[in-house]
């Protein structure tokens, strides 16, 4: 019923990828912040960046219950009761990211899943949801 962790994981990293490589990259290059290595946001790039990538999961995840990382690896948010997750409880679960990612590529989230009942990490727990496999 609960989604493996590693299935959580690679999903995040999909996202990731996605959000923080991709996007990231072509906002970058938009505002002339590249370098040799990469890029590297600043100001208000850095908060545009950051801020479409909240937006992202709070939306993706309150209308689908997954991301486009949770759907390649058919897993999804639902409530505690097997319901589609409501805009609050996506709300609570993704502001409570910045805590379960600390203090680097969420280790809070990974201890609190690896160590919970319901495998959920201190987002889901705060919002009421768990993470599962999906049937699509």
């Amino acid at each position: 019923m609960y989604a493996n962790i590693w299935k959580r994981v690679f999903a995040w990293f999909i996202d990731f990828i996605l959000w923080f490589g991709l996007l990231g990259y072509f906002i970058a290059v938009l505002t002339h912040q590249t370098t040799p290595n990469g890029y590297s946001l600043k100001g208000l790039s850095a908060f545009f960046l950051f801020g479409i990538s909240f937006l992202y999961y709070f939306l993706t995840e309150a209308i689908w219950g997954a991301t486009l990382g949770k759907m390649l690896f058919k897993i999804k948010v639902v409530s505690e009761q097997g319901q589609k997750i409501s805009y609050k409880q996506s709300l609570i679960r993704n502001l409570t990211r910045l805590i379960d990612m600390l203090p680097i590529f969420y280790v809070v989230g990974i201890i609190s899943v690896a160590n919970s009942n319901k495998k959920q990490r201190l987002g889901d727990a705060w919002a009421h949801t768990i993470v599962v496999g999906s049937k699509n």
